[in-house]
């Protein structure tokens, strides 16, 4: 990096909702994002990779998630920096169109972990079972196994239509929106066409003091913005949507699978140490909406 790119004020037009920290934090964490991935990098156009495109955003959850990143890197590098530059290369080499890898899921699982009392020590490349162990102190240890079950089927094809759905809200003459939008049961095709057809009219109708509507399995109830943000963007609608569904049937079977077969290959591979180490599996599962 060079001395300019240090100077550079990283935080210059990001919305900032970290008040606790003020600009002067988030400028320090969004500089250790820097140094790991380069200014070069993170700026290059067009953007492959998700991390680039989080970076050319100026958002509140943009901002929110690059500080996460950047917090995360500044805990495990002291004691593992070669670990996290292997994981940050890893993470680098991801396209939006390729698959994503789970090494930006274990720097931040890991990094959960790195607190006051505790040191996490992140494991060697291709040690089998676990991916850390954090030392409590006194002898107590711990092995952490870190597994992003990934996006499957049925909750892509959910953010897809979410995302639909967003687009329309995008449109609306209208300056903020909160809004809560719950399926009973996981939505079919018909399901997403029929609150698409009358999303636009529900909206306007709970802004006329409507406490709540219905739209076929679909339950819709403003939401107030957090205090302070009810302007979260300085341009276009700023708005708080959350639309959530139960999983499809099929796929809690699948992730409940997973998790049994993650924590049977952790138990495998615990007994080896024989120091009485307990043994914890974070798991990144599909989330609810």
């Amino acid at each position: 990096m060079t001395d300019d790119e240090t100077m550079e004020d990283f935080t210059s037009g990001r919305v900032n909702p970290l008040k606790e920290i003020g600009d002067g934090g988030l400028q320090s964490l969004l500089t250790s994002v820097v140094n790991a991935f380069s200014l070069e990098w993170l700026t290059r156009s067009p953007t492959t990779n998700r991390i680039q495109e989080l970076w050319g955003r100026r958002d509140a959850v943009a901002t929110n998630q690059l500080a996460i990143l950047g917090s995360a890197i500044e805990l495990l590098s002291d004691r593992n920096a070669a670990w996290v530059s292997k994981r940050i290369d890893a993470i680098k080499s991801e396209t939006t169109s390729g698959d994503r890898k789970g090494d930006l899921f274990e720097v931040l699982g890991l990094s959960l972990f790195q607190v006051e009392g505790q040191t996490v020590m992140c494991a060697a490349e291709n040690t089998p079972g676990y991916d850390g162990v954090i030392d409590f102190g006194g002898g107590a240890l711990a092995s952490v196994s870190v597994k992003d079950f990934g996006m499957l089927y049925f909750e892509k094809q959910f953010l897809e239509k979410s995302s639909e759905i967003e687009l329309i809200l995008r449109g609306l003459p209208i300056q903020s929106l909160g809004l809560v939008i719950t399926a009973s049961r996981y939505p079919l095709t018909e399901d997403w066409k029929r609150l698409r057809n009358a999303i636009e009219g529900a909206v306007t109708r709970l802004r006329h003091d409507v406490v709540h509507q219905e739209i076929g399995i679909w339950s819709l109830r403003p939401q107030a913005l957090p205090v302070n943000y009810n302007r979260i963007v300085d341009v276009g609608l700023s708005y708080a949507v959350v639309i959530t569904s139960p999983h499809h049937q099929n796929e809690q079977k699948n992730v409940l699978s997973k998790i049994e077969s993650a924590c049977a290959n952790l138990s495998k591979h615990a007994r080896k140490f024989g120091d009485g180490r307990a043994s914890v599996l974070l798991g990144g599962v599909p989330i609810k909406g």
